[in-house]
């Protein structure tokens, strides 16, 4: 081996020794499991007030939620009430097919349209557009009151 050889293998061992001791000096060190705690008195003092909290926190919150689903099922069957009508013919028809179907009623003609269900206003009227079939463009906008059967052109 001649001497170049040998000053580039020792310079290639002294990159990789400087590389190891920056490691060794800035890895992280594992937590010791036998390191006493100096702020405790007892062992189990802050692990009783954790399930003490737990538990209180759970009963109160198992009560809320009991109340919340509650009411939740309450507000649920009324919407489902109020959304579901069974007009004289005998089938079941929502809010939202009814404000179409009064919206087709006051448009006339079916023919090369189609109706929209927009949106729902702050007063529960429904919004209801009629678009064109071809272009899908709106040819008018219909406020509905189902509640009052009545569709005013917007």
């Amino acid at each position: 081996m001649n001497k170049k050889g040998l000053i580039i293998i020792l310079i290639i061992i002294l990159v990789f020794a400087i590389i190891w001791v920056a490691y060794d000096m800035f890895k992280p060190e594992a937590a010791d499991a036998n390191a006493l705690s100096t702020n405790l008195t007892d062992e189990n003092t802050g692990l009783d007030n954790y399930i003490n909290d737990l538990l209180s926190n759970t009963v109160g919150n198992e009560i809320g939620d009991a109340i919340q689903n509650e009411t939740a099922k309450d507000n649920e069957s009324r919407e489902d009430e109020e959304k579901t009508e069974v007009p004289s013919n005998g089938s079941t028809t929502t809010r939202e097919e009814k404000a179409i179907e009064l919206t087709k009623k006051e448009w006339g003609s079916e023919d090369g349209v189609y109706f929209v269900n927009e949106s729902i206003d702050s007063q529960g009227r429904y919004i209801v557009s009629v678009r064109d079939k071809e272009t899908t463009g709106a040819l008018g906008y219909y406020v509905v009151d189902v509640d009052k059967q009545l569709v005013t052109k917007r």
